[in-house]
């Protein structure tokens, strides 16, 4: 498997960003291998799940996967509403040009996208607003509902994330509203959160209404807090939740 640390310009936003790729290092299917979206979480970068994670470790033993992990600085995967589309980066500009160079797949079902807390919200952010190009979405610890959190203006730069006032009620980043929105065939949804973990409300809010709304959706809660240690435990559930597995001679 290759490593990759790539220097993008994105002509989007008129921002040199940084993406980390890991690649299998045999011959692609001629659609190109599927591929995992895998985001990071506030203060993080595209090296997190790979320096915080053994994620090439976890990934060899299933059936060859690139992984695409961008930089997305604290933009929670939006279109900021005093910032960078951020979102139009990683679902349009993104796969397109790293797809000059990467043999990934653009098949729906060989799409997939997970993340960490903020990377947890981006990851369903994504899957629920392009419904054609992410088949499997999961969040790890997710701030899957964080309206309280908007509205308390914990951080200064909320606003700039989200908007004023009650801006992000059902909008296409109100999770909750938008798994009632959401169009064409629903996503593979993976929720989990621990216990320990201040936004498990959130997520119990999110795995309710989806159920409601009849998604295929697995949830998992148990002991574990907002930490790496968590996360390192569930990306190999969601690994192998994923149409990855193969079986080693």
């Amino acid at each position: 498997m290759m490593k990759l640390h790539i220097a993008l310009h994105s002509d989007r936003m008129d921002l040199n960003t940084q993406v980390s790729a890991l690649v299998p290092d045999e011959n692609p299917p001629a659609e190109g291998f599927p591929t995992l979206y895998l985001l990071h979480g506030k203060g993080g970068d595209h090296t997190d799940w790979t320096r915080l994670a053994p994620m090439e470790h976890y990934v060899r033993e299933r059936f060859p996967v690139c992984v695409v992990m961008p930089s997305c600085e604290h933009s929670f995967y939006r279109n900021m509403e005093c910032g960078l589309p951020w979102y139009d980066y990683v679902t349009e500009e993104l796969p397109e040009k790293l797809g000059r160079i990467l043999p990934i797949s653009h098949k729906r079902e060989e799409t997939f996208v997970c993340g960490g807390s903020m990377g947890g919200y981006g990851a369903m952010l994504l899957a629920l607003n392009r419904t054609d190009r992410f088949g499997w979405a999961a969040s790890i610890s997710g701030a899957l509902d964080p309206w309280e959190m908007i509205r308390a203006r914990e951080w200064p730069e909320w606003d700039w994330i989200f908007g004023e006032g009650d801006r992000y009620l059902k909008s296409t980043g109100d999770l909750v509203h938008m798994l009632g929105e959401a169009r064409g065939e629903k996503p593979h949804l993976f929720v989990c959160c621990g216990l320990e973990d201040g936004l498990i409300g959130q997520n119990r809010t999110f795995v309710k209404r989806a159920k409601e709304l009849g998604y295929d959706i697995v949830f998992e809660e148990g002991h574990g807090g907002h930490d790496w240690n968590y996360r390192n435990e569930k990306i190999r559930r969601v690994l192998d939740w994923l149409p990855l597995w193969r079986e080693r001679e």
